[in-house]
């Protein structure tokens, strides 16, 4: 998957990488797999280190749920959602990539009037 990846010691510098790997699968119970349609950087996504946020920057994440964990019960697949690209655990999986990995808790359904 393409993703912009957080590179040097603390990882402020970022970088373009085409083949990196996808989220893993199985997803947590809770979790939601999204095909990212759009995505922001904010000054947190950038000032984050490395170690705290991860290798791919990026919270705020819009985009297609691709896969749901067992127990979500909000969303399915082909819903387009809003919301940020955090785990169940509270990690940040990161949203300046193809996909992402977020609780069903951080995200919402978009409105009908809103587009992908």
């Amino acid at each position: 998957m393409r993703a912009a990846i957080r590179t040097g010691l603390l990882g402020y510098t970022f970088s373009f990488n085409p083949s990196h790997p996808s989220p893993k699968t199985p997803l947590q119970p809770n979790e939601i797999l999204l095909q990212v349609k759009s995505s922001a950087i904010n000054p947190v996504d950038y000032k984050l280190p490395k170690q705290l946020a991860g290798p791919i920057p990026g919270i705020d994440v819009s985009g297609i749920v691709q896969q749901v964990g067992s127990d979500v019960t909000s969303l399915q697949v082909g819903d387009a959602v809003f919301g940020r690209a955090i785990t169940a655990k509270g990690n940040l999986s990161g949203s300046l990539a193809q996909e992402a990995i977020a609780s069903e808790a951080e995200v919402a359904k978009k409105g009908r009037l809103f587009d992908v």
